[in-house]
């Protein structure tokens, strides 16, 4: 059982943090009952509704691949409503797994429900990737890309994230971002990134939500200066921006990414100059 405090954030402390936030203010005292069984002791009724289900994995102090296939065997088995017959559907086991690995892709950072960044890793490698759908894969791009600005602006994502963590999932998953992005049907058409072939998920508007996205990300990369109301370890985001501009200067970033963080760079030095004529202009005209 998990528990390792996150950043110095006990279990109980987390969760406390999410009473004063109004977090179960939609909570009847049953279902407040059976996440507060789940999160302290990993327990499950037998047949758990949807509100347990969702959260169940991230939640849970159980950790390690035994107890997440346990929890994917359960929900393969349902109960008839009018019978209460148990049957067996792997459709739903898998169906499950799907949403769950798509709410960790697509959602942000999960320390601040108690999941500590190495079993959040483990559990998204547990669940597979590959099953992550294609409509789904352009937001998990751009979760990505949000995340990791928000990190260095140290801004909390969400209404429930914690703005100050030493460090973020998404720096253990930036090669899978390079290769789900490097996979994309997208390609830079003048200044915009536009998509390559008809999918769900993989709208212009989809392309152009991305877009800025990575805009956001190259403006904190291209002169960070660290927040100064941090107080945790700076060590963590002063790597990552090393790291990643040198991803974007060498061959190691995808083709796509290194092409927009040129566009990028491009579009800055042309607004410079911009202002430095319209700052002359300005001057002769005294």
């Amino acid at each position: 059982m998990d528990t390792k405090a996150i950043d110095g954030y006990t279990r109980q402390y987390l969760w406390d943090r999410l009473e004063q936030a109004d977090y179960f203010d939609w909570c009847r005292k049953e279902e407040y009952r059976q996440l507060r069984a789940l999160y302290f002791d990993g327990v499950v009724e037998e047949f758990p509704k949807t509100f347990v289900t969702c959260r169940e994995l991230v939640w849970s102090p159980l950790r390690g691949e035994a107890h997440w296939q346990s929890v994917l065997q359960a929900r393969r088995r349902y109960q008839h409503i009018d019978t209460e017959e148990t049957f067996i559907s792997e459709v739903f086991g898998e169906e499950y797994a799907v949403e769950q690995l798509e709410g960790l892709l697509v959602n942000h950072d999960q320390q601040h429900y108690g999941m500590a960044i190495d079993d959040q890793i483990a559990l998204i490698e547990f669940l597979g990737v590959e099953r992550l759908p294609s409509r789904s894969v352009c937001t998990a791009l751009g979760a990505w890309s949000a995340e990791m600005w928000l990190w260095l602006a140290a801004e909390g994502r969400g209404e429930y994230g914690i703005a100050g963590l030493s460090d973020t999932r998404g720096t253990r998953l930036r090669d899978l971002f390079y290769r789900l992005l490097s996979e994309a049907p997208v390609a830079v058409k003048g200044a915009r990134l536009v998509p390559t072939e008809e999918r769900i998920g993989w709208s212009d508007f989809h392309a152009q939500d991305l877009h800025e996205s990575f805009k956001l990300l190259f403006k904190h990369l291209d002169n960070y200066r660290v927040p100064k109301k941090l107080a945790c370890d700076l060590g963590p985001r002063l790597q990552f921006v090393e790291s990643m501009r040198n991803d974007l200067e060498s061959d190691r970033a995808p083709p796509i990414l290194r092409e927009l963080w040129d566009l990028w760079q491009s579009r800055k030095v042309e607004a410079k100059a911009k202002a430095a004529a319209k700052k002359a202009n300005k001057a002769q005209a005294c």
